[in-house]
């Protein structure tokens, strides 16, 4: 049987400003992920470090990539920028393993945001529902280093190396209509994945992690899905 990872998300009295950079001091109170390899479950090369927070109005998820490529092309919200370098946020707020909100951003940036149907574990069709958007979600990035916006065949060319960026998010619970409880209660559960995509110099070298990995490289696979505990601060 596998065992899924679970996370304490621990509750804040204010609001953490959304600008990228990770250095509120609330985020020193949150425990800390780092996302394994998506197939094997083994450490990757680019680690990745995610955190959660969580107060009345919003579910605040802030990633640290290590990266020495940074690069990116896509700058319309709801493109297809998992084809390129993103992080990834998946919320199952009612636990059906079935219905779940899809969040992405880019090194640029740039948003993708979407409701999934995924019948694909009952041997249904799965339906990404991209003219969902959550109106009042906040997201920003900080690069060390140079966010490039070279083409795919070009990506590798680094002079000098980047060190790292960082993405933060507020997740609005109001645009979480499935949640039981809006805003969370102390000790409510949801269902949640969290993922990066890193582009190598070369295809084979492309990198796919997971907070609980899903076996194989194939993201929507919702019964991998960890458990999310909201918790008052500590």
């Amino acid at each position: 049987m596998i065992e899924l990872p679970e996370y304490d998300c621990v509750r804040i009295d204010g609001e953490i400003k959304i600008d990228g950079t990770l250095t509120d001091a609330a985020w020193k109170s949150a425990d800390v992920i780092e996302l394994l390899t998506t197939d094997t479950g083994e450490k990757p090369r680019q680690p990745t470090e995610v955190r959660l927070l969580w107060n009345s109005e919003y579910l605040y998820v802030g990633f640290l990539c290590y990266d020495q490529d940074i690069w990116g092309t896509i700058r319309e919200r709801d493109g297809n920028i998992y084809d390129e370098e993103v992080v990834e946020v998946f919320l199952d707020p009612d636990c059906d393993l079935r219905t779940y909100i899809e969040l992405e951003v880019s090194p640029l940036n740039t948003l993708f945001d979407a409701f999934v149907v995924n019948g694909k574990s009952h041997g249904q069709e799965m339906y990404v529902l991209r003219d969902w958007d959550s109106e009042t979600l906040q997201h920003a990035v900080s690069v060390d280093g140079t966010a490039k916006t070279n083409s795919p065949a070009d990506r590798g060319a680094i002079s000098p190396p980047d060190t790292s960026w960082s993405c933060e998010i507020a997740v609005p619970f109001k645009d979480l209509l499935t949640a039981p409880n809006i805003p969370p209660k102390a000790g409510d559960i949801w269902r949640m994945n969290l993922y990066r995509i890193d582009r190598g110099v070369t295809e084979a070298e492309d990198e796919y992690t997971a907070w609980s990995p899903t076996r194989k490289i194939d993201y929507h696979r919702p019964q991998h899905f960890g458990s999310l505990r909201f918790v008052e601060k500590q």
